[in-house]
């Protein structure tokens, strides 16, 4: 599910806000230009002024100007992320139960993925008409799980959802993301479209109650990852890819309108991977280039532009944000780390081990603890990933008796 950990759409960062920067930049220019005066005119009353009068107004003005230097550099060090850290929103209050946690995944048989979800660390295996299956995003809604995923029959692999273990078959397609409210069951994924320049066209799509409709242009390749619910506005992220270019522009769509967050003929890739609603802003989480980024409102707001690396998912309560997705430290053997209340504050790999999270992942945030779903490989050859989750900083697995991932997470609160 990419619409929140606690069935909210509410996840995200509190990002640097362009108008404030550029107010402070402003006041900043203002200041030195005064102290740049103040120590013209010392200099000129320092002719007229006895020695100990005149070296004290220079005194004081070397130290206007360098206490403007600090606080630039502060910022400068802090940027994007200048927020503070919420202690109230960090303190866990023992009084509160820990939340009931479910997690999709996949595990692997002797031939084939098994599609799977583990409640509070116990596996249940999803029944499935067909074979090769797995899971892909979650959804509580009013105490019914909601699942996406994908389920092979005929030797065509065809998107479905389940309602608590029901099995629903949405034909030849992909289902990547469900989210569900009183108006129905939302699921946004791809349906596949003609042939272009040999090239198999794939079609953004949305689902409402099993029913699609395609989100754009039959003669354009276009993804649907994510939706998000906002009363009766229907948030879809994804991309749009020019076939002459290589890789993806990132758009989303609000009620079936698009909006481009990068030209169509931009040269460089990017994507939505889940749209975060806090107040009367949008974000758009994804990358930019091949690192981790997201837009507030149509702003880019890039994060580790000389990393490769990609954003899935944001949380936003008062000044408090946590970040989550993977970096790449070389070509092959990723981590998946989470950012805490700055972009300096980053989760720590696991010694010995390659680590990840699925780009429809969302991380869950309770009574001050952060809670991310993943897989870790040992980096020696012929090892089995194991599914996993962080709950702060520790690691724990999930039980499996052959190679396991998770997709996804969601955390219900227990009364």
């Amino acid at each position: 599910m990419k619409a929140g950990p606690l069935l909210t759409s509410v996840t995200s960062p509190q990002p640097m806000m362009p108008h404030l920067m550029v107010f402070i930049w402003q006041i900043y220019r203002f200041y030195k230009l005064l102290t740049t005066k103040i120590i013209y005119i010392s200099f000129k009353l320092m002719l007229q002024m006895s020695i100990k009068n005149s070296v004290f107004l220079f005194l004081l003005s070397l130290l206007l100007v360098f206490s403007c230097k600090s606080n630039v550099d502060i910022l400068k060090k802090d940027a994007p992320d200048t927020l503070r850290t919420d202690t109230a929103f960090d303190t866990p209050d023992p009084n509160i139960k820990e939340p009931d946690i479910y997690i999709t995944g996949r595990i692997k048989n002797d031939r084939f993925n098994e599609a799977v979800y583990w409640k509070n660390g116990v596996m249940h295996k999803l029944p499935v008409h067909g074979y090769n299956s797995g899971t892909q995003s979650i959804a509580i809604w009013k105490n019914k799980v909601y699942i996406t995923g994908y389920v092979t029959l005929d030797g065509i692999t065809n998107a479905v959802y389940w309602v608590d273990g029901v099995q629903f078959n949405l034909g030849d397609a992909e289902a990547k993301s469900i989210a569900v409210n009183d108006n129905g069951i939302f699921i946004a994924g791809r349906t596949y479209g003609k042939k272009s320049n040999g090239y198999d066209l794939t079609i953004a799509t949305l689902w409402k109650n099993g029913s699609p409709s395609r989100l754009s242009s039959t003669d354009i390749d276009s993804y649907a990852n994510c939706v998000t619910l906002d009363g009766n506005d229907v948030y879809v992220g994804g991309n749009q890819r020019n076939l002459e270019m290589s890789g993806a522009r990132a758009v989303y769509w609000k009620n079936g309108v698009m909006t481009e967050l990068v030209d169509f003929n931009h040269k460089l890739a990017s994507d939505v991977n889940e749209i975060v609603l806090y107040g009367k802003d949008v974000y758009s989480v994804g990358h930019f280039d091949h690192s981790a980024a997201y837009w507030k409102n149509g702003t880019l707001v890039a994060l580790l532009p000389d990393v490769r690396s990609y954003l899935y998912s944001m949380y936003l309560k008062g000044s408090a944000f946590f970040l989550a997705g993977n970096i790449y430290r070389s070509s092959n053997d990723g981590n998946l780390v989470y950012w805490k209340n700055s972009m300096n504050s980053v989760q720590k790999p696991i010694s010995g081990y390659a680590s990840g999270m699925s780009d429809n992942a969302s991380l869950g945030v309770y009574n001050g603890h952060v809670y991310v779903p993943g897989f870790m490989r040992p980096l020696t050859t012929g090892s089995l990933n194991k599914a996993i989750y962080w709950r702060d900083n520790e690691v724990i697995t999930l039980p499996a008796d052959s190679s396991a991932s998770t997709s996804d997470l969601v955390l219900v609160p227990v009364p």
